[in-house]
C-alpha cells in the first residue's frame, strides 16, 4: 500500500529530524497518487449520499462558527419512530455552494481505506490513529485559528489550500482558538497541494484559506502517548489494588488533621514504595503490546 509506506516514511523523517512534538513541518510530494488509494471525490461522493452519518460525525461551520446540526440533517424512520438524526447531503451540498465547510470526523469508520490505514498505522506508532476530514468551497476559510490536543498529519487530497502555522503555543490535553496577538509570526506559510503532508504538533496554532478551486483534506491524528500516561496508570492501579486507599473517613475527620495527615504521608510513601515498579510494567506492557503490531505490519 503506497499510501502507508509514503506516511510511515514521512514519520520516520519527522523523528530523525527531531520535529516530534517540536516543530511543524510541509513534506512536498510531487505526485498525488498515493492519496487516492485512501480519498478522493469518490469517496466525498459516497459520504454525502450513502453513508448516513450522524450528526455527532459532521458539523458545517460557516466564517468559522460551527453551525448548529439540525440544520443539515434529517431523521432516520423505523416504522413511524425517530431513531436518529443523519447528515442530509443535499443540505450540506448547499451549505457547500454557500460558502460553508463541511467537517466530518471519526472518518475512519465510515470509509474503509482510511480505517485500514488507521489501523496500521495506529499499530506501527504505537498509538490510536483516528481521520476527520475537511470539505471546504473556493476562497474560504474553515476554522478560526486554534491548537489541538492530538498530534496531526494534514495530507491535501482535491484542491489546495493556504495554510499558516504557528510554533508551539501550549501542549495540553485540550485544544481551542488562539488568539494570534499573542504569537509570533507563522513558522508556515504556503499552499498545499495534492500528496503534500503537514506535520502539526500538539498545541501548534494553525488556520487555513482555500485558493480557487474547492479543497479537501484529511487529518490522521495520533493520540499522545507520555510518561504523565505510564505514570497516572501506575498510580491509579495501585489505588485500584488496595482498598485501604479508598475507604471513607468517618464524620468529623477534620477534627483530627494531625492524625489524617499523618496517616497520608505514610500511604503516600507505601505508594512511592511501588510506583516505580508498577509504572515501569504498564509501560513495558504496552511498549511490548505494540512491538508485536509493528513486526506484523507489512510494510
Amino acid at each position: 500500500m503506497e499510501s502507508l509506506n509514503y506516511i510511515v516514511s514521512t514519520l520516520n523523517n519527522i523523528k530523525k529530524e527531531d520535529y516530534w512534538s517540536k516543530k511543524p513541518a510541509l513534506v512536498s510530494k510531487p505526485s498525488q497518487n498515493w492519496t487516492k488509494e485512501v480519498f478522493g471525490m469518490d469517496a466525498i461522493k459516497w459520504l454525502l449520499v450513502e453513508a448516513r452519518i450522524p450528526e455527532e460525525c459532521f458539523r458545517i461551520i460557516i466564517n468559522g462558527v460551527p453551525q448548529p446540526h439540525q440544520s443539515y440533517s434529517r431523521p432516520i424512520y423505523v416504522g413511524e419512530k425517530i431513531i436518529g438524526n443523519v447528515l442530509d447531503g443535499t443540505k450540506a451540498s448547499e451549505a457547500l455552494g454557500n460558502g460553508g465547510s463541511l467537517l466530518l470526523t471519526a472518518l475512519d469508520e465510515y470509509w474503509k481505506p482510511l480505517r485500514h490505514l488507521c489501523k496500521q498505522l495506529g499499530d506501527k506508532m504505537g498509538t490510536k490513529c483516528s481521520a476527520f476530514g475537511v470539505i471546504t468551497p473556493p476562497n474560504q476559510g474553515g476554522f478560526v485559528p486554534h491548537i489541538d490536543r492530538t498530534e496531526q498529519l494534514v495530507f491535501q487530497c482535491e484542491g489546495s489550500k493556504l495554510w499558516d502555522v504557528y510554533g508551539i503555543y501550549k501542549q495540553e490535553n485540550t485544544g481551542g482558538e488562539v488568539d494570534l496577538k499573542e504569537i509570533a509570526d507563522p513558522i508556515i506559510h504556503e499552499n498545499i497541494f495534492p500528496g503534500d503532508i503537514l506535520y502539526l504538533p500538539q498545541g501548534s496554532p494553525h488556520a487555513a484559506m482555500t485558493t480557487d478551486t474547492l479543497s479537501c483534506h484529511v487529518t490522521l491524528t495520533f493520540e499522545p502517548v507520555t510518561m504523565g500516561n505510564w505514570i497516572e496508570s501506575g498510580l491509579n492501579s495501585i489505588i485500584d489494588e488496595e482498598n485501604e486507599y479508598k475507604r471513607s473517613l468517618p464524620p468529623f475527620y477534620f477534627d483530627n488533621e494531625e492524625v489524617y495527615l499523618k496517616l497520608l504521608n505514610e500511604k503516600v510513601q507505601e505508594i512511592k514504595a511501588k510506583l516505580d515498579n508498577k509504572s515501569e510494567e504498564i509501560a513495558k506492557e504496552h511498549m511490548n503490546k505494540y512491538k508485536e503490531f509493528s513486526k506484523s505490519t507489512n510494510l
